[in-house]
């Protein structure tokens, strides 16, 4: 089948990075997809009184809304949704097999009319590798191929080249659908991570920050506040370019610690949010390693401190992080005040 990427990297890079958002689509998908399918079913099944070739079908269509009533019902268990792509094939492989049924053994002095429509439809219904929606489609067009030659071999040419060329269709359009889809993914994702991120250091920002506070599934142990001692001189004296220099290069080893988040506060100002868990002491040494890891960096200019503020969530519901925040922002100028290069713990 054709397959539009000239190069496969391009889509496996970005359906890497948006995998959350792809298994998103495929589960929405999956659940109206296989819910308009079964209605569907009862369109024909509705008829059977009426008509004569539809009679013999009647469980074949009660079969097939059976199928696709319980693939939705499975995918609505949280344990599950991670199968949905999997499902998805599972459906339309039954859609397949109803179709090529209806072709080859129910009408077969017949063209194929449903398999022409299923082939246009599945590559554009979900998100896959090309690759492997275009060998699934292959499999189906030869499978029907075959037993058209065995069972209809009054129209198995005409078949064969109306599937074919439909499959083509199909694969041609589904394929570049899909690049447009997880192309359009990277592009809200780069968006998101802009309006979270500071540009200068690469850390959440503020309206991360406050973003991440007021979850109600936050839970934390505690705040840090940093604050680079002397930094407007050390700016004034050695110009922007050093001091981008050393904000950068602290950053980086904020980023690096696993127990604590860091956002940007403002200026020179950083906020650590610490994992739940993390008692007083641990705090407090953590702390301490990040405040000697910073004044030990090597730097184009002359090195740097901070000064740490850190303060306790405590065991009761009774401060906001907001209060929390200025504890240690209190606790940071109490640092100052004692010499700068220094953790000073409130306790609030």
């Amino acid at each position: 089948m054709v397959d539009p990427f000239k190069d496969r990297k391009d889509y496996r890079t970005l359906a890497a990075r948006n995998r959350e958002a792809i298994e998103a689509y495929n589960q929405n998908m999956l659940t109206l997809l296989f819910t308009v399918g079964a209605v569907m079913m009862f369109i024909p099944l509705a008829s059977v009184p009426f008509s004569k070739t539809k009679g013999p079908l009647l469980p074949v269509y009660i079969a097939v809304i059976l199928c696709f009533a319980l693939l939705v019902l499975v995918a609505r268990l949280p344990a599950l949704k991670r199968y949905a792509l999997q499902a998805l094939y599972v459906g339309f492989s039954i859609f397949f097999i109803f179709s090529i049924y209806l072709s080859v053994f129910h009408s077969p002095d017949m063209r194929a009319t449903i398999l022409i429509g299923v082939l246009c439809i599945v590559p554009l219904s979900f998100i896959d590798r090309p690759l492997r929606m275009n060998l699934f489609i292959a499999f189906w067009v030869i499978l029907h191929t075959a037993l058209a030659l065995i069972f209809k071999a009054r129209y198995a040419f005409d078949d064969a080249v109306n599937t074919l060329a439909f499959a083509i269709l199909g694969c041609f359009f589904g394929n570049h659908t899909i690049l447009i889809r997880v192309r359009s993914y990277e592009v809200q994702r780069l968006l998101i991570i802009e309006g979270e991120t500071d540009s200068l250091t690469g850390l959440y920002n503020r309206r991360k920050l406050f973003e991440t506070l007021d979850n109600p599934k936050t839970s934390i142990s505690g705040i840090l506040m940093i604050d680079i001692d002397l930094f407007k001189e050390y700016n004034e004296r050695h110009g922007h370019l050093a001091a981008d220099d050393a904000m950068k290069a602290l950053a980086l080893i904020l980023r690096k610690e696993e127990m604590i988040t860091f956002y940007r506060y403002g200026g020179e100002e950083f906020v650590g949010l610490c994992q739940y868990g993390l008692a007083k002491e641990e705090l407090h040494e953590r702390a301490e390693a990040l405040r000697e890891a910073i004044a030990q960096m090597r730097l184009d200019g002359p090195p740097i401190t901070v000064s740490i503020g850190v303060a306790l969530s405590g065991s009761e519901e009774r401060l906001s992080y907001e209060a929390i925040i200025e504890l240690a922002d209190r606790a940071v100028f109490a640092a100052k005040q004692q010499g700068r290069n220094r953790v000073v713990v409130d306790l609030g």
